[in-house]
């Protein structure tokens, strides 16, 4: 049985702010933790830059359109105490009737939208578990673990591919099962990134309700 999120959060910009974050990245100036290489060549780096903006935007619409009406939306160009005012508001918007159980969050947003910051300053005011699935990934690669599933996945990282969504959703359902997340609630930093994803959400019960 899965998990269902009391609350999916989507946090958004300009796209020129997204894509200066993500040139940003790319010079390896930035704070966002993509693990993309360095690019120096300007060009280049507009060209990579632009690409995934445009990516960002056509998988988000996707998931936007398939959450209608259980998403929230957000404009993360605001200062930090309104964005994380705004987040408390909405979180405590629950259902009166329902059984009282610790926050589950899906927090989502563009490069340099500041979600990994704002989700850990929500986890530390709700005492959850922050889960954030590049993290997730970096831990299985550098941990010794030696079977079929950590091997796969060691495997796409070394060969600079795409992680499968299947092998992501599997490693946050796993993730989300440990007692400290049952037990104490937890926010989702990164998935779902797609349509796919939503969909195998969706077969694990790990959705917006």
């Amino acid at each position: 049985m899965g998990v269902i999120p009391d609350k999916f959060i989507l946090l958004n910009q300009d796209d020129q702010m997204t894509l200066e974050a993500v040139k940003r990245n790319l010079s390896g100036e930035g704070e966002i933790k993509s693990g993309l290489v360095r690019i120096d060549d300007l060009r280049q780096r507009e060209r990579i830059a632009q690409n995934a903006v445009l990516e960002y935007n056509l998988q988000i619409q996707g998931v936007q359109n398939i959450c209608r009406g259980f998403i929230t939306e957000l404009e993360s160009n605001q200062s930090e105490m309104r964005v994380v005012e705004e987040i408390n508001r909405i979180l405590k918007l629950k259902n009166t009737n329902a059984p009282r159980r610790p926050q589950r969050i899906i927090l989502m947003g563009s490069p340099g939208s500041k979600k990994e910051q704002f989700a850990l300053r929500i986890a530390e005011k709700y005492q959850v578990v922050y889960v954030q699935v590049q993290q997730l990934i970096r831990e299985v690669t550098r941990r010794n673990d030696d079977n079929d599933y950590a091997r796969q996945l060691k495997s796409y990282i070394a060969q600079d591919r795409i992680v499968p969504d299947e092998v992501v959703i599997d490693l946050v359902n796993e993730r989300l099962s440990k007692p400290d997340c049952r037990l104490n609630g937890w926010i989702l930093d990164g998935c779902p990134f797609n349509l796919k994803q939503i969909q195998l959400l969706r077969d694990l019960k790990i959705e917006p309700q």
